[in-house]
């Protein structure tokens, strides 16, 4: 019973990562022919290939990560905050400020393409 179980929580951790896969993708190591590797108190034999698949990593195979839940969401709708009501010689670090240029910024990705974005939010500053 306990055998079926670890099975099942390994295939639910590998079909959960086939998310993660298609978004990052597969990378592997070159293999590591030195030391020694213990994993859940299971000797596994060298050469070591490390394996990033998704956000799971694997050496020889063997799923040493689990993948963390995916989660899709929706970007939230951003809302032009207006006119700046700060002048160019306001501090940056003021806490307002850079809320107000995040939010303009955000609202400004969202309706513009990138050239036209930078060139609206140079207009902030003027």
């Amino acid at each position: 019973m306990i055998l079926i179980k670890f099975f099942f929580v390994i295939f639910c951790l590998v079909e959960s990562n086939a998310d993660y896969i298609a978004e990052f993708g597969i990378d592997r190591g070159r293999p590591i022919e030195t030391g020694f590797l213990f994993w859940e108190g299971k000797y596994i034999e060298a050469p070591y290939v490390v394996e990033r698949r998704g956000l799971m990593i694997f050496v020889n195979g063997v799923a040493v990560t689990a993948a963390p839940p995916f989660h899709f969401y929706e970007v939230p709708k951003a809302v032009d905050p207006g006119p700046a009501h700060f002048k160019a010689t306001d501090f940056l670090d003021d806490r307002e400020v850079q809320d107000f240029l995040q939010a303009k910024w955000s609202y400004l990705q969202q309706q513009y393409d990138e050239e036209e974005a930078i060139r609206k939010m140079g207009e902030v500053y003027a």
